[in-house]
């Protein structure tokens, strides 16, 4: 979406946190609100859904800005806020912005106001797919990159309710799609944006919370580290069942579980006992559940490509399908999602 130049926000106490979704976004998110001077507001998709669209735009010229209020009021997103959506009308300003511009300045400055804070943060994580856009509206805005082992991302897609029925593949291509616009678009943001590890933010928390804090120009809080009221405050009841973990302490089981839980087909040994034949037939329960492992395994191998700080190779297992074989397998068959019993997740 090209923006008009004078489309622009001032805001220099603004930070993004932007990621392949399922990467840490929400827990990165929870530590850096506990700040006694950063506040973010709970996700509410304001920039996808208005800020790069003309909705408000159109919905006001056409029906007036009563029409415009009531529309906001039944925002369910919004309603997280519990914001004077009136009061925020009234001081709405265009003066050259778009409608939606200065709503949501408006409501970034509402709700610093409400916390009683300093820094204003957002969390979105396909806002990694519109970073040019970003940095047009708001050029002096802070962009924090959290990254993560696809392996581990797709553990954790296979699990939330929102995205566990799509396809691996579908997983993959958002998350190499996603990571290559990362990397490439990154930089035009300069000395304002930054990278995490989501191994690196879990295994050394403290050091990596102070290298952001730095680069934020704001002294580290160890109550940073005591991150659940924060969480609670941002996560709703619908979010709980894929972001329930944001709730919990740190532990070592975040990081590395796609070997055992991707790689290793529980039906091996039972299909190698003397009797039993291994299924032929593409159309068989076990056949469709190796066709999905060898997906798995196939993740891991790109992963070990695009990822190099985990270090870490497939291991050896079944015989590995090259990319248009396991592709051709996939279209014929897909992996099998109805069947309860082959799932590992």
């Amino acid at each position: 979406m090209d923006l008009p130049s004078g489309q622009k926000s001032d805001f220099s106490n603004l930070i993004f946190i932007v990621g392949v979704g399922r990467s840490g976004t929400s827990l990165l998110q929870s530590m850096l609100n506990a700040h006694s001077k950063i506040a973010f507001i709970p996700e509410i998709n304001f920039l996808r859904r208005f800020l790069l669209t003309d909705a408000l735009e159109v919905l006001k010229r056409d029906e007036g800005e009563e029409a415009l209020e009531q529309f906001l009021r039944s925002d369910r997103r919004l309603a997280r806020l519990d914001l004077d959506l009136t009061e925020i009308l009234e001081k709405v300003n265009l003066d050259g912005q778009s409608v939606s511009l200065a709503i949501y300045g408006q409501i970034l400055k509402a709700w610093l106001a409400k916390e009683e804070k300093v820094i204003i943060g957002d969390k979105d994580p396909r806002s990694i797919e519109f970073l040019p856009q970003l940095h047009r509206l708001f050029p002096q805005a802070s962009v924090i990159h959290i990254y993560r082992d696809p392996r581990d991302v797709l553990l954790s897609r296979k699990k939330a309710e929102w995205s566990k029925d799509r396809s691996i593949y579908n997983h993959l291509f958002v998350n190499t799609v996603q990571l290559k616009l990362a990397r490439r678009q990154l930089n035009m943001f300069g000395s304002k944006s930054i990278e995490v590890a989501y191994e690196q933010l879990t295994a050394s928390t403290e050091e990596v919370l102070q290298r952001i804090c730095t680069f934020l120009n704001v002294d580290y809080e160890s109550g940073m580290l005591d991150f659940t009221g924060s969480a609670q405050k941002l996560v709703s009841a619908e979010e709980m069942q894929w972001k329930k973990e944001t709730l919990a302490p740190l532990t070592e089981s975040r990081v590395g579980g796609h070997p055992r839980a991707l790689l290793r087909d529980p039906r091996r040994r039972r299909a190698r006992r003397p009797g039993r034949h291994r299924p032929r037939t593409p159309g068989h329960p076990l056949a469709r559940r190796r066709t999905h492992m060898h997906l798995a395994h196939l993740a891991g191998r790109r992963a070990a490509v695009e990822y190099p700080t985990t270090g870490h190779r497939p291991r050896r297992g079944p015989r590995v399908l090259s990319g248009r074989a396991a592709l051709r397998l996939h279209r014929q068959h897909g992996p099998d999602q109805r069947d309860g019993a082959d799932r590992t997740t």
